[in-house]
């Protein structure tokens, strides 16, 4: 995720900028305005969320093994 810092003096001199800023796709929004203390929350809960992905990779690499960087990249691309 990627965060801008700003001071509450920027934000109060420009905060029609800022939130013209917020972009929208298909009618949803893409990005916004939130207060630290959520961003920070958003933070760890992505981390939390990585770790387990992480957890996961590594009891499925001990259950069934791994493969050999040689499969792995003829799997991705028979080509090579």
């Amino acid at each position: 995720m990627t965060m801008t810092v700003l001071t509450v003096a920027a934000v109060r001199k420009d905060l029609a900028d800022l939130i013209g800023k917020v972009q929208y796709r298909r009618d949803k929004p893409v990005a916004a305005l939130a207060p630290v203390d959520d961003a920070a929350l958003l933070e760890k809960i992505e981390d939390h969320l990585d770790l387990l992905e992480a957890m996961e990779a590594i009891e499925d690499y001990e259950t069934n093994g791994g493969v050999s960087l040689e499969r792995f990249k003829t799997e991705l691309d028979p080509r090579v």
